[in-house]
């Protein structure tokens, strides 16, 4: 059966036995959920957060992972045949027993996880495969400072989508954004969504979504 709770609940996305086959999450918070021999075939989860979340002997072939932040988690004795991920971070976590080896990865950054050797060559779609963050020192100075500064907003700060623990940056999260947005319009626009944000939220779409407004005035 699904646990189901109120959104302030941990654990509302939490199945165990459960068939959430062919389901649409959207938006969605599964940090630290823990689910186990569920069924989650030809669902898309979509601008979803996976921090610490945990998929034990669960059936996820089929599914899409698109704009998510994935960090920290664990797929244990999972099935993910013909699995999609596009455009999302995937950092520490452990695929153990589970084959990747029929997954695509798509505009994606997987960073410090086991999956060296268990990818083909060819399902890395301008995905990079790296065993540490990229350095700072790879990045203009004044992007990295303008980024520091959002910091300052409390929901920036606790969505830990631009920093990560430390206080450190997430450079895989400035990477995708760089390759979207490029470097000289993030320096005229990202520091304008500091005063945008005044909700929760738990992925990179969010941002991008307030930078793409930018992006509509600068084509007007």
């Amino acid at each position: 059966m699904a646990m189901t709770a109120n959104s302030k609940n941990k654990k509302a996305f939490s199945y165990v036995n459960h068939d959430a086959s062919g389901k649409n999450f959207l938006n969605k918070n599964f940090n630290k959920t823990e689910s186990y021999a569920s069924r989650f075939t030809n669902s898309t989860f979509t601008n979803t957060s996976f921090i610490g979340s945990k998929f034990k002997f669960c059936n996820l072939n089929n599914t899409t992972f698109e704009g998510c932040l994935i960090r920290g988690a664990l797929f244990r004795k999972s099935k993910m045949g013909n699995v999609n991920f596009k455009s999302s971070i995937i950092c520490a976590s452990v695929f153990d027993r589970t084959s990747l080896k029929d997954c695509y990865f798509h505009d994606s950054i997987i960073v410090s996880s086991n999956v060296n050797g268990k990818i083909p060559q060819d399902r890395l779609i301008n995905t990079d495969i790296i065993t540490n963050y990229y350095p700072t020192s790879e990045f203009n100075g004044l992007l990295l400072q303008k980024i520091e500064k959002l910091r300052e907003n409390n929901f920036i700060r606790r969505s830990s989508v631009l920093h990560r623990k430390k206080g450190l940056l997430d450079t895989a999260a400035i990477t995708l954004l760089i390759r979207e947005f490029g470097e000289e319009f993030l320096l005229s626009n990202v520091d304008k969504i500091n005063h945008e944000i005044s909700k929760d939220f738990h992925t990179l779409s969010y941002i991008k979504l307030l930078l793409k407004r930018y992006q509509t005035v600068d084509i007007l």
